[in-house]
């Protein structure tokens, strides 16, 4: 999760990746076998946004099932403050917004443990 101020990053995944397509997310990626969470939290933060930071904090890690994957979520929050985006081939587009607006779009299953987690 990416904060600036009061609002947060939301990113629309684009039809070129494998599940969730048009639907509200935050940056995500796959853990590799040789990085820990955090290494790729940094990793996929770089390079879905083009943002180089670390984040200032971390939030206990919950599992979400969509269908027949079981997928362990291990939230981050990196705050920022008037940062330049340029998005990937991963999205669309993104906007800035508030948490309590985030109940008007269509997002990925779990995103609302994320913002709890992170006392968002």
């Amino acid at each position: 999760m990416i904060k600036d101020g009061e609002r947060i990053l939301f990113l629309r995944r684009s039809s070129k990746v494998g599940t969730f397509q048009g639907y509200w997310s935050a940056v995500s990626g796959f853990i590799e076998a040789d990085e820990t969470p955090l290494e790729t939290a940094i990793k996929e933060v770089r390079e879905e946004t083009t943002i180089v930071s670390k984040p200032t904090k971390a939030g206990e890690p919950f599992k979400v099932r969509d269908k027949d994957i079981v997928w362990t979520i291990h939230p981050f929050l990196f705050e920022e403050k008037n940062c330049s985006i340029q998005i990937d081939w991963e999205h669309t587009e993104y906007k800035w917004v508030c948490v309590d607006e985030t109940v008007s779009y269509q997002c990925v299953p779990g995103l609302d443990v994320v913002y709890k987690s992170l006392g968002l």
